[in-house]
């Protein structure tokens, strides 16, 4: 789930600004992205193809960049009402901590943390949407 609200330049560029609530069923993880979202919708006869573009921050798992391009197909609906499926690919930044465990007489186990690594989830995105 999404919002997106912002303006509609011309019939082929529209810029705003939204927040989600996304799932992400390959790593089983929540993103609440804020972030820009750009888009145009490209008229060829009656055919309507479009190309988004979202940029910003997640505020789930300590936070990171998100990106999420898409492509897909606007259905006329009306005058000004649209409904568009689309897909692409959500990326995600995210943090790690590292450490490294080693065994101890006794039984007994020493975590050392070791630092951070920066990693990127890519995850399929499937879109559904309704535009006025």
């Amino acid at each position: 789930f999404s919002t997106s609200h912002g303006y509609q330049f011309n019939p082929w560029l529209y810029v705003g600004a939204g927040l989600g609530l996304e799932k992400c069923t390959r790593y089983d993880f929540w993103l609440a992205p804020v972030f820009v979202h750009a888009r145009t919708d490209q008229q060829l006869g009656r055919f309507t193809p479009f190309a988004e573009v979202r940029l910003g921050y997640n505020l789930t798992d300590d936070g990171g960049v998100y990106f999420s391009p898409n492509i897909g197909y606007r259905f006329n609906w009306g005058r000004k009402t649209g409904v568009n499926v689309g897909v692409g690919l959500t990326l995600q930044g995210v943090k790690t901590n590292i450490y490294e465990v080693t065994s101890q007489p006794g039984d007994y186990w020493i975590m050392d943390y070791k630092g951070v690594r920066h990693d990127c989830r890519v995850c399929f995105s499937f879109r559904v949407g309704i535009d006025f």
